[in-house]
């Protein structure tokens, strides 16, 4: 059963139970025609009490209305099949009101048969069978009384007792066709008889309390179809026990008479409170799923669901569970309305277990409840059901919170890719077309002391820094695009960093060995790095006459590099790490799993080295521009 099917198994009890009550009522007119048949067939014991023919009448209808009404409605087929037997044999004890002593004999042993029946009746309401190993040994006890104190009366009495909430005849009533002996035994009908009915009173005493019981730990529902049969049960063996000891005590005809008469009214008067139970319990039915329909809407979180479950159903010790992935029902694993581990959800003589599937039918959680409601499978279905809509809506209540946080956490990315794209940047300008700047600057610095003494050459060395210039506008424009250096990209590290060592005006001496082709994020990083302590030789190593640059890609998945100058050096470490050049350049290295270490001692220099780690595998040697 699906959500939609669900609420429309909601909707729909009302109208099943209008559509039933009809058919009772149909029943019943059927019933009465019955027993007008039974009157033609045997002749009236006495003729013109209508209140006798009413009352046989109804003990025929109620039973086949209340059978009629709960047939085709699941679970209580089998129920209905005993009210319709019990509803047969109350018409058979109709005959009793026969003047034939045969008919008369066969409806008064069919008082007895009902006895046992309404005992078995009792017990198996609301579905049928007698589940309870007590509920068993309570018809096999009625049985037992009836078997061995009554039916013994049969062939040891000449007549049967009167009065008898069986028969109105209580004077000259016909004779008991099963007497076979000649000479009746006086202690057949008082001993008998007497034990036997206390026996039964005492059976139907043990069936209140089993009932009372029952009702105790019924469910709401179950418990709108009891009370009525419990009321009427209590009057009915109050009327039966007192009627014994009307008997034993020698009162007088007329109370006995009477309490027989009414012990005759309450046994239709079960059938009609088994009527009213089984309309009552599917309108209860129908309230509890509206309730828990409408419920389920506004329970947010699991612990509020199992208690909407639990209110709606109006059992304390329902439990849901549920899948904490997609999983085996009976492996899990399982987790509680807390999200902690719990035992996986099992039946048992007490506790009923219904699973709880979503669209697709996978398991995804289970409802524990209480073994009463087993009773009522197409309830439980259908509140599992309502369940699963809640689950998934839970679900998808999920899905789009972890989206909106994946979209929130997706924009900060996005932003900080662009201010690390604008920092890139920042650091490529300043490492790479700052470089060159600063070097033009200095070669017209230069040009500008040869003018006086060699015009010509100043002249053609403005030529080439025209085309030094040219460069440094290219650089600018690949950057502005956000690709490397364009000789970086098509000839790799080696001759990018020759190319821009030629160009800083600076003497370098650079040795390179094993360094092959490298992916783009590693060359830019080692490239812009290089020229970044170049530049900060040219800044700020005073009295620096050599530069040697040294790169290395060896074969143990590393490639390497230094700059050393032989410059003044530093006495303290601290000015070589807080400028904006070693940011660069560490943060550089650390983007791509890097390291990078300065050393510098007064006198003798400084010394930048710088390590990255690259795929491993044979080097594609850079090509030397020829």
């Amino acid at each position: 059963m699906n959500g939609a099917q669900a609420q429309a198994y909601a909707r729909e009890l009302g109208t099943y139970a209008r559509l039933h009550v009809t058919r009772a009522v149909l029943g019943i007119a059927g019933a009465f025609v019955l027993v007008a048949t039974a009157a033609v067939l045997g002749g009236s014991a006495r003729t013109g009490e209508h209140i006798t023919g009413l009352l046989r009448a109804t003990m025929v209808a109620a039973p086949l209305a209340a059978g009629l009404y709960a047939w085709g409605v699941k679970p209580f087929e089998r129920f209905a099949r005993l009210l319709m037997l019990v509803g047969l044999v109350s018409f058979v004890t109709t005959l009793a009101e026969s003047g034939d002593a045969t008919l008369y004999s066969v409806g008064r042993a069919a008082g007895w048969t009902l006895e046992i029946l309404l005992v078995i009746l009792l017990l198996a309401f609301p579905d049928g069978p007698l589940r309870a190993a007590a509920d068993r040994r309570l018809a096999g006890a009625m049985a037992a009384v009836v078997g061995v104190f009554y039916l013994p009366t049969l062939l040891l009495t000449e007549s049967f007792q009167v009065p008898s909430p069986y028969t109105s005849c209580t004077h000259d009533c016909p004779r008991n066709v099963f007497f076979a002996s000649g000479h009746e035994l006086a202690f057949a009908k008082s001993g008998f008889l007497g034990v036997g009915s206390v026996l039964v009173f005492t059976v139907m005493c043990l069936v209140l309390v089993r009932l009372r019981e029952r009702i105790t730990l019924a469910s709401a529902v179950q418990r709108q179809a009891l009370v009525p049969v419990l009321l009427i049960g209590v009057v009915r063996e109050a009327l039966v026990g007192s009627l014994i000891v009307a008997r034993q005590a020698g009162a007088a005809e007329a109370v006995v008479e009477a309490g027989a008469t009414l012990i005759a009214w309450a046994t239709p008067a079960i059938a009609i409170a088994f009527l009213v139970g089984l309309v009552r319990m599917r309108l209860a039915a129908e309230r509890s799923l509206r309730t828990l329909a409408a419920s389920v809407r506004s329970a947010t979180g699991l612990p509020a669901l199992q208690r909407t479950v639990a209110e709606a159903l109006d059992d304390a010790t329902l439990r849901l569970a549920v899948l904490s992935l997609p999983a085996d029902p009976i492996a899990g694993p399982w987790l509680d309305v807390h999200l902690e581990p719990t035992q996986t959800p099992s039946a048992t003589t007490q506790r009923c277990v219904q699973l709880v599937r979503d669209g697709r039918g996978q398991a995804v959680g289970a409802l524990t409840a209480d073994a009463a409601l087993a009773d009522r499978p197409e309830l439980l279905e259908a509140a599992a059901a309502l369940v699963a809509i809640a689950l998934e809506n839970r679900r998808l209540e999920a899905e789009a919170a972890a989206a909106a946080v994946a979209v929130r956490e997706s924009r900060a990315r996005i932003a900080a890719t662009a201010d690390t794209e604008r920092r890139r940047i920042e650091r490529d300008l300043h490492d790479g077309a700052q470089q060159r700047l600063v070097a033009l600057r200095i070669e017209l610095s230069l040009v500008h002391d040869m003018l006086n003494d060699d015009p010509a050459g100043a002249t053609a060395r403005i030529r080439e820094l025209e085309a030094s210039a040219e460069e440094a506008l290219e650089e600018l424009r690949a950057l502005a695009h956000g690709v490397r250096p364009p000789l970086l990209a098509d000839r790799g590290l080696v001759e990018a960093l020759h190319s821009a060592m030629a160009r800083s005006g600076l003497p370098v001496k650079m040795t390179d060995e094993s360094v092959g082709r490298y992916p783009p994020e590693i060359e830019s990083a080692i490239y812009f790095c290089i020229l970044e302590a170049l530049q900060n030789v040219a800044k700020h190593a005073s009295g620096a006459r050599h530069v040697r640059v040294r790169v290395d890609g060896d074969t143990r998945g590393e490639v390497w590099f230094d700059v050393r100058d032989d410059g003044s050096g530093a006495a303290d470490d601290a000015a070589l790490e807080g400028g904006a050049g070693m940011t660069n350049m560490r943060d550089r290295l650390a983007a791509i799993d890097g390291v990078l270490h300065v050393v510098s001692h007064p006198g003798v220099g400084t010394c930048v080295f710088g390590r990255a780690p690259v795929p491993m595998g044979p080097p594609q040697r850079s090509q030397r521009a020829g």
